[in-house]
């Protein structure tokens, strides 16, 4: 019966060894000390919280990301077509002087129209474009945050950064009186080839005030792009932050020390050697007490 005992009591011993030996293995194999509700049940649901926060948060990344992109797009754009308007202007201030080649300034002209109409409809982005509004484009929303629950936009009014006027964006206010026989003319279709000098002065002083209105409508869209664009990198920041504040407090409560770990499991492991080993000679005297009776 005492050697009885003592097997059974070597044998629970063991049992108890090989759980703990396979509850660290776990742990240095997935570097967790907590996997399972039942590893921490009073963290398990804030663990389990800050894990979906997380996880929100890189969807809020990516649409931050995405806005980010489409603000560059458009910011780009815009750039190239001020530079654009900017040469557009050169060449009619060169073409007031009388005896002026307006034919080959035109051909100058003609290009750089050409140029912005490309700029406007290359402003696109994963299928946005904020300078045509193309589809019935009214407002474009950035998810930019995530707090108690509630998910935080940044919304851009299209109007805001084309106007709202043709698709051709701040582009397309028209002139009404006549320029080179043209009228209802726009930045992107007046031309300048036969304005004669006698006429000069009054038709291209006309183009130079669709050039000066595109510029001076530029200004508002531009204005608001920079700002949401400088929301939007402010929004990456903070939202980085708190992704490493919370993956932070997330390994504070479940990570687990490797070291230690490994240094238990190679303690463990003895403790199983000298069980197998108590195991057996137990179970040798138990065969050892009954041989006397066969």
């Amino acid at each position: 019966m005492f050697n009885s005992v003592g097997a059974m009591s070597a044998l629970s011993a063991l049992q108890n060894l090989n759980a703990s030996i396979a509850e660290t293995t776990n742990r240095i194999a997935t570097t967790n000390r907590v996997n399972t509700a039942a590893d921490a049940p009073a963290f398990w649901g804030a663990i389990s919280s800050a894990r979906g926060d997380v996880n929100t948060l890189r969807t809020v990344e990516t649409s931050l990301g995405a806005g980010k992109g489409l603000l560059d797009v458009t910011t780009s754009a815009m750039s190239s077509i001020r530079e654009g308007l900017e040469d557009m202007r050169e060449l009619l201030t060169s073409a007031l002087p009388g005896g002026a080649d307006r034919a080959t300034l035109q051909n100058g002209i003609a290009a750089i129209q050409a140029s912005l109409t490309d700029s406007v409809n290359s402003a696109q982005f994963n299928g946005t474009n904020l300078l045509t509004g193309a589809g019935g484009l009214t407002t474009f929303e950035i998810v930019s945050g995530f707090s108690n629950s509630a998910v935080q936009t940044l919304d851009i009014t299209v109007a805001d950064v084309r106007g709202t006027g043709a698709t051709t964006a701040f582009l397309g206010a028209e002139e009404a009186a006549a320029i080179d026989g043209n009228t209802d003319s726009t930045v992107l279709d007046f031309t300048i080839g036969t304005i004669t000098d006698a006429n000069a002065s009054v038709e291209i002083g006309r183009a130079l005030g669709l050039v000066d209105t595109a510029l001076d409508s530029m200004e508002g869209a531009e204005l608001t792009v920079g700002v949401i664009g400088n929301l939007v990198e402010s929004q990456q920041r903070f939202n980085s932050s708190m992704i490493a504040a919370k993956e932070s407090a997330i390994s504070s409560l479940v990570s687990a020390n490797v070291e230690e770990e490994a240094s238990k499991l190679t303690s463990l492991q003895t403790q199983q050697q000298l069980a197998i080993q108590a195991l057996s000679i137990a179970n040798s005297s138990v065969s050892s007490v009954l041989g006397l009776f066969r």
